[in-house]
């Protein structure tokens, strides 16, 4: 194969990379060493149900991507070793991020090194606190009670007939007839 061969399947896989993490909601990045070829198969059949793909691409076109998407990497952060990105178009990130750490927990050679979340940079502990997190459905469930609750407990406080404007006065009026 000639150079420029070589030189042209570079570019366009380098462009290819970078439309990768432009377009997508997430992005984990997983070391994979040692894991077996079925194991790994096995992973992208887990993955694949829940709407993310796996591949295995060198360090240079994974550090060429996140460049292409403008995201910054921590001065401390190394990409080194056999790297595998997992990555979906899903506006959830958790439902990956949960099947890769129920996986890693099956299969230890498999681990996070980092990602991707919404366009921004998460270390390894930042995607398994991702992973831990309740579904998005029973985070807005949660949110909703929170922010309904005062609401609630003032119309519970109004119609208490203890605490009504009514029996305050009524209570004014007594007072006031027995001085």
């Amino acid at each position: 194969m000639s150079n420029e061969k070589r030189r042209i399947e570079k570019v366009v896989l380098n462009e290819y990379v970078g439309e990768i993490f432009k377009g997508n909601a997430f992005i984990y990045l997983v070391s994979y060493k040692g894991l077996s070829v079925a194991a790994m198969n096995d992973l992208r059949a887990k993955l694949y149900e829940i709407d993310a793909r796996v591949l295995i691409l060198k360090n240079t076109f994974i550090k060429l991507g996140l460049a292409a998407a403008e995201i910054e990497l921590p001065e401390d952060f190394s990409l080194t070793g056999d790297t595998a990105i997992v990555y979906g178009e899903a506006v959830d990130p958790c439902p990956a991020a949960k099947a890769l750490k129920a996986y890693s927990k099956e299969n230890e050679e498999l681990s996070f090194k980092g990602g991707v979340v919404e366009g921004k940079f998460q270390t390894a502990t930042g995607v398994e606190e991702l992973a831990d997190l309740p579904p998005k459905e029973v985070l807005l469930s949660q949110l909703l009670g929170v922010m309904k609750a005062p609401g609630t407990k003032l119309v519970r406080v109004l119609s208490n007939r203890k605490s009504s404007l009514v029996w305050v006065l009524e209570n004014l009026a007594n007072k006031l007839e027995n001085k």
